[in-house]
C-alpha cells in the first residue's frame, strides 16, 4: 500500500525528522506492505499550489504566511479527503485544527513512538478503508498476483506485450494491454501521452514542450496525443483547483 504522503513544514530539520520516521515505520511494517511517497512544502502558500492530491498530510501549524490551520480549511474547500495530522510546538494550537478535519496531532520535536501509534491506526482504519473502496486491478505476474487500485500508479508503460506498472520506486510487470488497462482506469485521472505510456494525472507536476514530467521523471509526448492529453490535463485541474 502506498501512501501519497506531503510534509508541509517551514524548518527543514523537523521535515527531515518526520521522513527519516516514516522510512523507519516503513522497514519495521514490511508485513503490511506499507510505503510511503513522501513530497516537502515550506509553506503553506506552495503547497496549496501544488494541484497534487494525498492520502497523508503533516501540517505544520506555526508557519509564516498562510499558518497550518487555515491551509488546512483551504485544502478541505479543494475537496481533499486526505488524512490530516497537525504538527505542533504546544497542543493548545492544534485544539483549532479539528475545525478542519483532523485526524490528530503530534508535538514537536516528533518522536517514533507517538507517531508509530498513529500510523498504525491511520495504516488499519481509515487509509485502508478508502483504498478498498478505490477501483482494483489484478496484476498477474510469474509468482504473484498483486491487487493495486489507481491512486497507487503513477503511470503505466508498454514494450511488446509486456506492461510496466509504475508504483512508487517499484514496477511491477504483467501482460496484456495498454488499452485494456486504460478501460480499467477510466474513471480515475489517467491520460495516454503517447501510445505506449498512460499517465495518472494526479502525478503530473508539469509539462514542458514535448514532454510530462512526474517529478524527476520525464515522458516523451507524442505529437498524435499531445493536444487530448493537455486538454484531459487541463480538465483535472479545473476539477481539483
Amino acid at each position: 500500500m502506498l501512501i501519497k504522503t506531503a510534509i508541509v513544514e517551514d524548518e527543514r530539520v523537523a521535515f527531515l525528522n518526520i521522513e527519516a520516521l516514516l522510512r523507519r515505520y516503513e522497514k519495521e511494517s514490511a508485513d503490511k506492505d506499507v510505503s510511503f511517497s513522501v513530497d516537502a512544502f515550506p509553506s503553506g502558500e506552495e503547497f496549496l499550489a501544488s494541484l497534487l492530491s494525498y492520502d497523508l498530510v503533516f501540517m505544520d501549524i506555526q508557519m509564516s504566511g498562510i499558518d497550518g490551520i487555515e491551509a488546512a480549511l483551504q485544502m478541505r474547500q479543494k475537496g481533499s479527503k486526505a488524512v490530516l495530522i497537525f504538527v505542533t510546538d504546544s497542543p493548545q494550537y492544534a485544539l483549532k485544527g479539528y475545525e478542519a478535519d483532523a485526524f490528530d496531532y503530534i508535538v514537536k520535536p516528533v518522536v517514533y513512538e507517538h507517531l508509530k501509534q498513529k500510523l498504525d491506526k491511520i495504516v488499519e482504519n481509515r487509509l485502508s478503508w478508502q483504498i478498498e473502496n478505490q477501483t482494483k486491478i489484478l496484476i498477474r505476474s510469474e509468482d504473484d498476483i498483486i491487487a493495486l487500485t489507481p491512486s497507487m500508479v503513477s503511470y503505466v508503460e508498454i514494450m511488446g506485450h509486456h506492461l510496466i506498472y509504475h508504483v512508487g520506486e517499484k514496477t511491477y510487470n504483467a501482460y496484456g494491454s495498454l488499452t485494456d488497462v486504460e478501460k480499467a482506469f477510466k474513471d480515475d485521472h489517467f491520460a495516454r501521452c503517447n501510445h505506449c505510456y498512460l499517465v495518472n494525472l494526479e502525478f503530473v507536476t508539469s509539462i514542458s514542450h514535448n514532454q510530462v514530467f512526474l517529478g524527476e521523471q520525464a515522458l516523451q509526448m507524442s505529437r498524435p496525443k499531445r493536444k487530448a492529453f493537455l486538454e484531459a490535463f487541463t480538465s483535472y485541474l479545473r476539477k481539483h483547483s
